[in-house]
């Protein structure tokens, strides 16, 4: 069930109060809320664990739809610039509490099918990993977009082709970014998708990496959540960070893989010591609820902390939250001294 959906039948089963409930996102999770945007389960914990969902349900309580929409407006732009998440995001979370109160009778629904919200996960697939998700058609061969020949550069198409079908597999990661990004060639994603899996199963990280995205996104591929978590397992276990990384999510939000918070932990960590940011972020977080971990405020401030000072915006505010949520807590103060 999507989002707007569940919400919907959760105000009806429990009223507008659910939203200051502790159990919400159990709620959610029962319905099956996240199994097709994995990544709101970021958003709408922190639009609970940030008060907001709160003083939504104070300005609804008060019967001024004006106020209501005003705030709806306000959150999203707090969700997206102060807490750094997406904006097709942010406005889903938003738009769907009020498709669930009738305020709407349709809702955007996101583009992206990924497991992270934050902003800066849009570098990653545009990145060293795979094909950016930007502006394709949706299940598509091509874009059908001609080759830019200001982005060919020094490459030799011809030369990483024939390097390519020789296996080398660097040269088949090359080819499949010809195919990828458009360089030298219009975007074929079946072509790049071909290359890619010749170097992964050359066990080449690259090709893990860039196989698995694919099988994620359906582009190139018939979308297979599955295989995704099987290549980024692969890439994991070799060590690279961002498959850590992505192999934690999905065991966090059980979508390719079945649900299981303290293999996600696990994963969360890996990464978190190599310095991932948004790992650092997850992982306070997980020892902030107690979910795959005991619950730590000694460690979950450990690692906000870190991830703030990397640079993770999230995490950032999550720290602020966290010290005025529990400034008054005996069990905690002596962490946030």
């Amino acid at each position: 069930m999507k989002l707007h959906e569940a919400l919907r039948n959760i105000f009806r089963k429990f009223g507008l109060e659910v939203l200051e409930d502790g159990r919400f996102q159990g709620f959610l999770a029962d319905y099956r809320a996240y199994d097709e945007f994995p990544a709101m389960r970021q958003v709408m914990r922190s639009l609970a664990d940030g008060g907001y969902g709160k003083e939504l349900g104070s300005r609804i309580r008060n019967g001024n739809d004006a106020d209501v929409r005003l705030y709806g407006d306000y959150l999203k732009k707090a969700l997206s610039a102060a807490l750094n998440f997406k904006t097709e995001f942010a406005s889903y979370a938003v738009d769907s509490i009020f498709f669930a109160m009738g305020f709407t009778g349709s809702v955007q629904e996101p583009r992206d099918h990924g497991f992270d919200a934050s902003a800066e996960s849009a570098a990653w697939d545009m990145g060293s990993y795979g094909c950016s998700q930007s502006g394709l058609s949706s299940g598509g061969r091509t874009d059908g977009s001609a080759p830019e020949k200001q982005r060919c550069g020094s490459r030799d198409p011809a030369g990483i082709l024939r390097e390519a079908e020789e296996g080398n597999a660097d040269a088949q990661i090359k080819a499949g970014d010809l195919y990828c990004f458009g360089y030298c060639s219009p975007r074929d994603f079946d072509e790049a998708a071909k290359w890619y899996r010749k170097a992964a199963v050359q066990g080449d990280v690259s090709g893990e990496m860039r196989l698995a995205s694919l099988y994620e996104s359906g582009f190139g591929a018939e979308r297979d959540l599955t295989l995704a978590a099987k290549w980024y397992r692969k890439a994991a276990e070799q060590g690279d960070s961002g498959a850590e990384y992505k192999l934690a999510q999905m065991y966090e939000s059980g979508t390719g893989v079945s649900e299981a918070p303290a293999e996600a932990a696990k994963w969360y960590r890996k990464a978190a010591e190599q310095g991932s940011a948004a790992a650092q972020r997850a992982l306070g977080s997980m020892y902030c609820s107690g979910a795959g971990v005991p619950e730590d405020w000694a460690e979950a401030m450990k690692w906000l902390r870190l991830a703030s000072i990397n640079g993770d915006p999230a995490a950032s505010d999550l720290l602020d939250c966290l010290v005025m949520h529990y400034k008054t807590n005996a069990r905690v103060r002596w962490v946030i001294s």
